[in-house]
């Protein structure tokens, strides 16, 4: 039997900061650690996205060294990223490899034991106790923010191999459809991730 696993809660509209804050007053947490990389930061979505958080009241700490398909190292230091910040709520902002960082660093910060390379649908991993993930997608057709999926790079003896795993607790608690958080992306990647959501869909 086919199973379809989705966030609990999806916002739709603009201004990603007032959906976050919102969800962040719900849910009672000040602490939030922002996964993204660096081409949002110098765009300035993620800064007016940050400054926007801050103003709210709520403690904001920014990882952006998230790169083109993330390795198993990268996953970890969000997850120190995380500890050192005591996160409640981790948002992940950008594409695919965004939140498949995100995803794998509240893994090993939740669960520290978690064997990054093997993340799988029959280990009960009881994520959610120290913080929750949010993803505020940037292009059309990642999919990481309403799926299992997670995808990391390792790297042994001079050869990468991308890992394509997945748990249903890696689904995120919300997803954030911001329309301004795609209005700033060049062309190419517009129609790029255009076709590809049309592929998912």
């Amino acid at each position: 039997m086919p199973y379809t696993f989705l966030p609990r809660i999806l916002f739709l509209g603009e201004r990603a900061s007032e959906a976050l804050t919102q969800l962040a007053s719900w849910l009672g947490v000040r602490r939030v650690l922002v996964v993204t990389d660096r081409f949002l930061v110098d765009s300035g979505y993620v800064r007016g996205l940050v400054e926007a958080l801050r103003l709210a009241g709520l403690e904001v700490e920014v990882f952006s060294d998230v790169e083109p398909e993330p390795s198993v190292e990268t996953g970890r230091r969000v997850a120190e990223a995380a500890g050192r910040h005591g996160a409640q709520l981790i948002v992940a902002v950008g594409g695919g490899s965004v939140i498949d960082a995100a995803k794998a660093g509240w893994l090993a910060y939740e669960r520290p034991d978690a064997d990054l390379e093997a993340v799988n649908p029959f280990t009960r991993y009881g994520l959610g106790v120290r913080a929750l993930l949010v993803a505020v997608p940037t292009t059309s057709g990642t999919g990481s923010d309403a799926s299992f999926g997670v995808v990391l790079t390792v790297e042994r003896e001079g050869l990468r191999r991308k890992l394509a795993m997945g748990s249903m607790e890696l689904v995120p608690y919300a997803t954030v459809l911001d329309v301004e958080a795609v209005m700033g992306l060049p062309r190419h990647l517009t129609l790029y991730t255009a076709v590809d959501a049309l592929s998912h869909a």
